[in-house]
């Protein structure tokens, strides 16, 4: 756990974690599978002790966007089978061979690369097809799946094991776009399955698709947000409970008075309207907390909400508690969290900054330590 030697870190309550996870295999129902996704060190969560606490609770699968991610869950001694979401470079064949990683697919040159890898050992390399369905990002197109499909039934180097996509819109589930993807995807199983002649795993569902559309759970639903207690769409907040799992924190540096009229921080950004006590708190742009919050945000220090005074700096905030009674250095300031009765939320900085709780997870800094209560057993 954090002690005082530590100006910022993260708390991680994977216990938090476990109850989401529960709750969401709660709401999807029986004969579905969880791939819980811990792309991005599981949403600076800690991709290691979050993957074995979903595995320990029973996740089928894990998911990930890139090579090095699921090396890292192989190196710790994960077994679970783990997917890369965003498919691989060609010359990355070898070292998912090497770490028996499943890849998603969508072009004939990485189809290629791991079949040849596959033959050269004389083994299977499992792959999911993963189908463009309207969101035109990633995936191949629903006019080529017949001849996608074949190339690689043609493959003695591959398994092809799962169709997927990937909703653009999920937070809109009776929107005209979300409608539509669920019917290209539902064409594609019928193109994809009647060309290859096996029943495959199916899988489209993010967090709140899961949740809000029973239609496209299928085989397996890859929720990723609402494990770490936060919720993207208010669609899904009446449908399921979470518990927060992350809580971002500082120490304070320096307590000081400011008298009416003093200036604080670079640009003289804001000036003391009293006599004010103003504490300067270990945690700046370089972790991850807004320069865009300048003045803007709040913080938590002895329970109650105190603002950020000025202009945020690199490594250092201000702010203001003059109301916030006995203040002193070294004291804990909760930037996201709770602290008794008061609350910041994850969605309430993404207010603040005009974007979603992802990004504000993924912004806080790898120098910012992250510590872990409930922890799972390697």
């Amino acid at each position: 756990m954090p002690d005082n030697s530590r100006p910022t870190f993260v708390e991680v309550d994977l216990r938090a974690i476990l109850a989401n996870y529960h709750r969401i295999r709660e709401a999807v129902g029986p004969g579905v599978g969880i791939m819980g996704i811990v792309k991005a060190d599981a949403y600076g969560h800690g991709a290691v002790p979050v993957a074995r606490t979903l595995v320990g609770a029973g996740a089928e699968w894990l998911g990930v966007a890139r090579l090095e991610e699921g090396v890292e869950l192989r190196m710790a001694g994960i077994q679970a089978p783990i997917l890369l979401l965003g498919g691989a470079e060609p010359d990355e064949a070898e070292a998912i061979r090497e770490f028996s990683l499943q890849c998603a697919v969508f072009t004939d040159e990485l189809i290629e690369a791991l079949d040849a890898e596959g033959r050269q050992w004389d083994r299977k390399l499992h792959v999911h097809l993963k189908v463009d369905t309207g969101m035109h990002r990633l995936g191949a197109a629903m006019n080529d799946l017949e001849r996608i499909t074949s190339k690689i039934m043609t493959c003695p180097g591959l398994s092809l094991e799962g169709i997927m996509s990937h909703f653009a819109s999920a937070e809109e589930p009776q929107g005209d776009q979300t409608q539509a993807q669920i019917q290209a995807f539902e064409r594609a199983v019928e193109t994809v399955e009647r060309v290859s002649g096996r029943r495959l795993f199916r899988h489209l569902s993010n967090s709140t698709g899961a949740v809000t559309l029973p239609r496209t759970r299928h085989d397996l639903v890859r929720p990723g947000i609402m494990l770490y207690g936060a919720h993207m769409a208010g669609v899904t907040r009446d449908q399921i409970r979470l518990e927060p799992a992350f809580s971002w924190k500082a120490r304070i540096r320096q307590v000081k008075r400011v008298k009416t009229g003093d200036p604080v921080g670079y640009s003289a950004l804001w000036k003391a309207e009293r006599d004010s006590t103003i504490a300067i708190v270990s945690a700046g742009y370089a972790d991850g907390f807004s320069r865009s919050l300048s003045n803007r945000a709040q913080v938590l220090v002895n329970g109650r909400r105190v603002p950020v005074a000025g202009r945020v700096s690199m490594d250092l905030i201000a702010v203001d508690v003059t109301d916030a009674g006995d203040v002193r250095t070294g004291n804990e300031v909760t930037i996201i969290g709770r602290d008794g009765s008061a609350s910041v939320t994850v969605e309430e900085w993404a207010g603040w900054l005009g974007t979603i709780p992802y990004e504000i997870f993924c912004s806080v800094s790898r120098r910012v330590p992250r510590f872990h209560r409930g922890m799972a057993e390697p």
